[in-house]
């Protein structure tokens, strides 16, 4: 239970057999000590493994309790951007207490031509084959990091970022994605003055 999580998908198994659904039975077991287990699903934490004991021509019971994991959400925010030049985006991902992060990657979806160039900040991140995996400890909650990106020359008008973070939190069996916010987010050209480009004449 709760019904819930048994309407996402909950499901339990015995000594890694089928999945069965919640308040079936298993039968023919033979006679002593039995693993169950629970599967994941998203948006809860799965329950630990269990162990059960069967005893001749009775029924042993197993009961996991799902919960629901808060949300994770993901947010970038940038200033202007200088044609050529660089941008810094901030990025920050939160997560809900009690929980460790085990892993986290960020893939930014830059404009064409825009290329990343450095990552910084918690967990350690580096740049890999165009995203940012992070290697170190991912301790603070949130996660806050900065990465900058190399803009070309020639470029004019509003531009849009937009992202996909990858995380794992204990509890869970596969890591899950989420867009980052604001999706996407929009960065424009710094807007120059008149009074700018008095003449020093």
């Amino acid at each position: 239970g709760p019904a819930g999580a048994v309407s996402a998908g909950a499901k339990w198994q015995v000594d890694g057999g089928a999945f069965q659904s919640s308040g079936a039975t298993v039968s023919s077991l033979s006679v002593g000590s039995h693993t169950v287990a629970f599967n994941s699903v998203s948006g809860w934490t799965t329950p630990g493994n269990q162990t059960v004991t069967v005893n001749a021509n009775q029924t042993a019971t197993a009961t996991g309790t799902y919960v629901v994991m808060p949300p994770v959400t993901g947010t970038q925010a940038a200033r202007d951007y200088s044609s050529p030049g660089m941008i810094t985006v901030t990025g920050e991902l939160s997560y809900p207490s009690g929980s460790q992060l085990l892993s986290l990657r960020w893939q930014p979806l830059l404009p064409s031509g825009w290329t990343l160039n450095s990552a910084s900040g918690d967990g350690s991140p580096e740049i890999q084959q165009g995203e940012i995996v992070f290697v170190g400890t991912l301790a603070s909650n949130p996660v806050r990091f900065n990465y900058t990106a190399a803009v070309p020359d020639g470029q004019s008008g509003p531009k849009e970022i937009s992202g996909v973070a990858e995380y794992q939190l204990s509890g869970m069996v596969n890591p899950a994605t989420l867009r980052i916010t604001p999706d996407p987010l929009r960065v424009n050209p710094p807007v120059y003055h008149s009074a700018d480009y008095r003449d020093a004449r």
